[in-house]
């Protein structure tokens, strides 16, 4: 997890007028999990959801005794952007398209035009999250480029250990 994620969503929900009195990862699929690249593949599992359950449960008991603190979550400000990349999104390839327009009604952005492409205007708010590919019947958008692939292989094939859920009270 990148933590300054936690102190970014942390300043999101404060400035939106929320009292945060917790934070927390868990585990899930990842958003470029494909069958020959699984990245936390069956997750959340049993385990999980047993810790979802006992993290909820303290987020109960801490608000029903009248506690609203703020927690100390990790990360620093400023945020740091590590390398910014262009803009880039789902790779479209024509010749394997059904037009079945999946990959337009999966877009949480509504960025994909009727031309199954995303215009170069709208870029930017593709946040790579892979509904569209995960749509495509036919396997018409895919994050196979180099760039994206080498990136998940390094993501996979890295220290890759069993993380579990984090929570901050």
């Amino acid at each position: 997890t990148c933590v300054c994620i936690h102190i970014y969503a942390l300043d999101l929900a404060t400035e939106a007028g929320f009292t945060v009195v917790a934070g927390a990862s868990f585990i899930g699929e990842h958003s470029f999990h494909t069958p020959d690249i699984p990245m936390g593949q069956d997750r959340p599992d049993a385990k999980d959801h047993a810790k979802i359950l006992e993290c909820a449960t303290l987020i109960a008991s801490k608000i029903e005794g009248g506690d609203r603190t703020q927690p100390t979550l990790p990360g620093d400000r400023p945020y740091k952007h590590n390398n910014p990349q262009p803009p880039r999104t789902a790779l479209y390839i024509e010749d394997n398209c059904g037009s079945c327009g999946a990959c337009v009604e999966a877009c949480p952005f509504s960025i994909i035009g009727e031309d199954f492409r995303v215009p170069e205007h709208l870029l930017s708010q593709c946040t790579k999250c892979c509904s569209c590919v995960k749509a495509c019947p036919s396997g018409a958008r895919t994050f196979s480029m180099p760039p994206a692939k080498a990136e998940m292989i390094r993501l996979k094939c890295g220290d890759y250990q069993r993380r579990e859920p984090l929570w901050y009270l």
